[in-house]
């Protein structure tokens, strides 16, 4: 069992070695290690990160909404996530929520080609139809026939 240094009142001993490397940015609190990892995925995405944290003073909570980020890059995938902090950016919006809501809402700017659709199918009467005479009702058309005497 590993025990670490005692450190003074709010003194930090987080030992980098005992996380695997994809876990350490999140143990050691490297607010700079997530801001380069959105960089990686596109320069817009990392532009609205940094923006971000220049607006958040908060640490904890840039940390939060830089994770809420990169899960948004998992989810939706970089390009769409970077195209459409383009647009967040040149609107100088730098909230996350906000920026979910609008992936979720975007409607892509080109479509994808896809295979041709199918031609409309021809329904095929019934096989138990009946003709439209077994409908008519014969007491009304005599009475229309025989006509009244006036």
């Amino acid at each position: 069992m590993k025990t670490d240094a005692r450190k003074p009142p709010g003194g930090r001993s987080t030992d980098p070695a005992g996380f695997p490397p994809e876990k350490l940015i999140y143990a050691m609190r490297d607010v700079g290690a997530l801001l380069n990892r959105a960089r990686s995925h596109g320069s817009a995405l990392g532009e609205f990160a940094a923006g971000m944290h220049r607006k958040i003073p908060q640490p904890w909570r840039c940390m939060r909404l830089l994770f809420m980020l990169l899960g948004l890059v998992r989810r939706f995938g970089a390009r769409r996530v970077d195209d459409t902090c383009a647009l967040a950016i040149a609107a100088d919006m730098f909230d996350v929520f906000r920026l979910e809501r609008m992936i979720k809402l975007a409607v892509p700017t080109a479509p994808t080609p896809g295979p041709e659709p199918e031609p409309a199918r021809v329904i095929q009467l019934g096989r138990f139809l009946r003709p439209a005479s077994d409908y008519a009702l014969p007491c009304i058309a005599q009475s229309l026939d025989e006509g009244e005497d006036s």
